[in-house]
């Protein structure tokens, strides 16, 4: 999706940025200005208003046909680490599966393709949190068939997907925090996209001087 489209005739134009926030806490709702000018605009031009569309507007165009829906809890929990000062470790979850950290790339037997697409126990994910904060440590992927239509539901709080299957090619994609700090926790997760047809749907194969694992 791109931030801006550059489809207006010649000449300068107001443009403006304000902050999106959905949580109920207090924020500085200040909206900057700015000036756009394309190029071949004449030196003194007249500016060109913009109207200020409506706080935390975010028109967006979703498909109505879903394939996949998953809904992720994401949380922390606390697993065994006999290395650790007190024998214990903070860990980070989607649905209880606090990813490991591995450098290899998708290998049979070393990534399973059965992340789970919902909380494998259910709960009350807006009441008393549960007593057994232990987490699963995996390396689990879910796998997706080429251009399939994913929604996502995160409780507690809203995601927003980057992902174009239209334009990004086939492979593992890694879903994870902003925070670097959490990714180092486990909280993240991974999509394995198959091949669709063709050439440019589908990942080529590796070279045949490849060494093995």
């Amino acid at each position: 999706m791109p931030l801006l489209t550059t489809n207006q005739g010649i000449g300068k134009y107001i443009i403006t940025l304000s902050p999106f926030m959905d949580a109920p806490i207090g924020l500085d709702n200040m909206t900057n200005y700015a000036t756009l000018r394309y190029k071949g605009t004449p030196t003194n031009p007249p500016t060109i208003l913009t109207s200020v569309p409506a706080q935390n507007a975010t028109p967006v165009k979703v498909p109505l046909n879903i394939d996949h829906s998953l809904l992720f809890t994401v949380g922390v929990g606390v697993n065994p680490c006999a290395t650790c000062v007190n024998g214990s470790q903070l860990v980070a979850d989607i649905n209880n599966l606090s990813f490991k950290h591995i450098t290899l790339t998708y290998i049979p037997g070393v990534f399973t393709d059965d992340f789970p697409g919902n909380p494998p126990i259910p709960f009350n994910y807006t009441g008393n949190p549960s007593t057994n904060i232990q987490t699963m440590n995996g390396t689990r992927l879910y796998r997706l068939p080429h251009n399939a239509t994913l929604q996502i539901v995160f409780q507690g709080t809203a995601g927003l997907g980057n992902f174009d299957s239209n334009k990004d090619p086939r492979s593992v994609w890694l879903l994870h925090c902003n925070l670097e700090v959490h990714i180092t926790w486990g909280l993240k997760m991974a999509y394995l996209v198959e091949n669709g047809e063709g050439p440019n749907e589908s990942l080529p194969p590796p070279p045949s001087d490849l060494p093995k694992c």
